[in-house]
């Protein structure tokens, strides 16, 4: 069988599914019901009462005293007491017995009032009468069941009234009663309609913030994935489409980290494994860059490459924070081999120097550094030491006062001739 439809109406326009329905109660009631019957039945009230000054014009002075303390004295605190619930919190859950209550009190006044006035007012009560029934879904917001019951005990209320104390033939008190019935009828569709309708709103509102929230979130995980790929600052330019995303930067430090050792252990292990451990050391990586302030920029195969002084906030100092990460990369390799019993080992190589930075592509598009700068730094590294960082000479001179380095001497440098590098030491 098919699963049933929580966004079904009953007979009565209520939502099918109760806890759809508490929820549209709870959502809609304080913004909408209650402060329309608040101000619908305090109206209402006045208006019953201001009918004082009808009944001084129709009826007898004979009369009018008794229906004046009907209208004043009896309806006038029973109408105050259940427009004074309207403003309890209990209201929430009683306002279709209020507004029934309301709806009968009104009734019960004018055909009270209706049996000490002369035969021939007796029609002009009773349709007033009428009207009140007929009003229960605009002025008390009464639903379906609601209204039904309104009407029931209106038309018996009129016809205990018509047989006992008023001088009807009984075809004009059941013309009334037959009016009363259709037009009581006709407030109970009016009543269902509205129902509906309002949940109807309240499905499409609820919708329109579900595909909202939606797609609030596919724009977070859009942005999330655009500033794994992109420094933030890049991500805004190419989200306002700016083409080409180029910069030069004469001065920054260039840092290459190979892994030692990982082709031979992937070669002994499961695939998964392989990229588990991977994972795991460039996270580890990842980690340190932020904490350094470097600019992640990519990972090639086991190799991973970073810069210092790309973002405007950590251009000072970089020499000195790229050797702190490097020094921080042989320690998580130690940790790396202890955690998993094995012995790997890295070689980076550092050099500091002009680049230029920019976005290529436009599918699966990347951020990258250029320049001779980022291939001495490789350089650094290929020609390195396993288990040591190399800086070039210029990278010494900047970082020389914060940690200690033993010269290497001069050593040739593919494509770049002979160089001077240092080795720094640890501890």
């Amino acid at each position: 069988m098919p699963a049933p439809d929580a966004t079904a109406l009953d007979w009565t326009g209520r939502l099918s599914d109760p806890a759809l329905e508490r929820e549209y109660q709870r959502e809609t009631f304080d913004q909408n019901t209650r402060r329309f019957t608040q101000v619908s039945l305090s109206a209402s009230a006045v208006s019953m009462l201001g009918y004082a000054v009808h009944d001084a014009l129709l009826l007898p002075p004979s009369m009018l005293r008794e229906a004046l303390l009907i209208r004043l004295a009896v309806f006038g605190p029973v109408g105050a007491a259940l427009v004074a619930l309207t403003f309890t919190r209990a209201y929430a859950r009683a306002q279709q017995y209020v507004g029934l209550a309301f709806g009968l009190s009104c009734n019960a006044t004018v055909v009270a009032i209706a049996t000490l006035a002369p035969p021939a007012l007796h029609v002009l009560y009773a349709s007033y009468a009428v009207l009140f029934t007929t009003l229960g879904p605009f002025i008390a917001r009464l639903g379906v069941r609601a209204q039904l019951a309104f009407t029931a005990l209106a038309v018996a209320l009129y016809a205990v009234a018509a047989q006992g104390f008023m001088a009807q033939e009984p075809r004009v008190w059941g013309a009334i009663l037959g009016t009363t019935v259709a037009l009581g009828s006709f407030g109970a569709i009016v009543a269902r309609e509205q129902e509906a309708q309002a949940r109807v709103r309240f499905l499409q509102g609820r919708e329109v913030q579900e595909k909202t929230a939606a797609l609030a979130a596919e724009r977070a995980l859009s942005e999330r994935l655009l500033l794994n790929v992109l420094p933030a600052r890049v991500a805004v330019r190419l989200k306002a489409e700016e083409r080409p995303i180029a910069d030069g930067y004469g001065d920054v430090t260039v840092v290459f980290a190979d892994v030692v050792g990982f082709t031979a252990m992937s070669a002994r292990l499961e695939p998964a494994e392989v990229v588990r451990r991977l994972d795991a050391f460039f996270t580890a990586c990842d980690a340190l860059a932020r904490e350094h302030g470097l600019e992640k920029i990519k990972t090639i195969g086991d190799a991973y490459m970073a810069v210092g002084g790309l973002d405007e906030r950590s251009r000072d100092g970089h020499p000195r924070r790229v050797v702190a990460f490097a020094l921080g990369l042989l320690g998580a390799v130690e940790d790396f081999n202890r955690d998993l019993h094995e012995d790997l080992a890295v070689r980076v190589g550092v050099h500091t120097g002009p680049v230029v930075a920019g976005v290529i592509g436009t599918s699966k598009f990347a951020y990258d550094v250029w320049g001779d700068t980022v291939n001495t730094a490789s350089r650094m590294e290929s020609h390195g030491v396993v288990g040591a960082v190399q800086v070039s000479e210029a990278t010494w001179l900047r970082a020389r006062d914060d940690f200690a380095f033993e010269p290497r001497g001069e050593i040739d440098v593919k494509g770049k001739g002979v160089m001077r590098a240092y080795l720094l030491r640890r501890g």
